[in-house]
Order: structure tokens, then sequence, then C-alpha cells
């Protein structure tokens, strides 16, 4: 073997070192974590951005911690399939989570639309939607509606980048 190829040879050892060894220190930071819970209500963004649908669903805990009992998780999916376990009851069921202190914030029943034609001074041009599909089951749950919610994504689906 050449002195060349020798020294070929070690620079794709030393870049295969720093991919994977990269790749899983971003692993170890997305630590994963398993909570059992039943999911209440969930939303979807009404538009397919980049073949995907973008979902939220408010889950609450089998086994709450102090500070809450209910978390926020983010998901997304490709357009053309919808998520069989938002379609009927809700059961306990186990989810693999990805923590998201990012998107922790205030859980809003409504959305807001803002109409600039609207003159109503009662309204000022707001119209106010609501935000939540509420499962079967889930139609005597208290949310908590103006407190900020703990946020994950599903370390299984993934959110995959709108843009």
């Amino acid at each position: 073997m050449t002195l060349e190829a020798s020294v070929n040879i070690r620079r794709r050892i030393v870049c295969l070192i720093l991919i994977f060894g990269s790749a899983a220190l971003c692993a170890a930071r997305d630590k994963r974590e398993v909570v059992r819970g039943r999911i209440v209500v969930y939303n979807v963004f009404p538009a397919c951005l980049n073949g995907n649908s973008y979902y939220s669903m408010i889950v609450r805990l089998a086994k709450p911690e102090k500070s809450s009992k209910f978390i926020q998780v983010h998901f997304s999916q490709p357009c053309s399939q919808f998520p069989k376990w938002l379609d009927a009851r809700s059961s306990v069921q186990t989810f693999t989570l990805i923590r998201d202190k990012s998107s922790d914030a205030v859980l809003q029943e409504f959305l807001e639309l803002k109409n600039t034609d609207e003159k109503d001074p009662t309204t000022n041009g707001v119209s106010k939607v609501k935000n939540w599909k509420v499962l079967a089951g889930g139609e005597n749950e208290h949310l908590p509606f103006g407190e900020v919610v703990r946020s994950y994504r599903l370390a299984d689906l993934p959110l995959v980048p709108a843009l």
C-alpha cells in the first residue's frame, strides 16, 4: 500500500468517526421519555405544507407530576395519512417523547383570526375559532386554558420542517 493510499484511508476513518460521533451526541441531547396517558383533544394545522400535516394533541398523564397533569405533544405525518388513534375513543396509551422546552406555551382555547375588512367595534375585527377537537371521552375534562403547558415531540413521528 502506498503512503498516499494509507493517508486516504486514515482520513476516511477519521471522517466516519466524526460523523457517527456527532450523530451519537445529537441523539444523546434528545433524551427520550416514555409516558402513559390519554389523548383528550387535538388540532391540526389546516394546510398541507411540504407534503405533511402538523398536529398538536393534549395528553392527560396517567401518573401526573405535581406541576401538571396535561402535556402538549407535537408531531407531523404525511398529508395522505391520518393518525388512527385520533379517530376513536381515546384509551390510555404509551408515548415515547422528546422534551421540547422551546415550545412550552400558554394553552389557547381559541385561534384568533384578524379580518381587516370587518369594522365591528365590539370584536375589533378579530374572530375567534375553536382551536381544539375533543375526542370521545374527553368532553368533561377541564383543560388548563390560559396556563403554560409543557411541550414534547413524538419520537416516532418527528416534526418535519415545513419548508
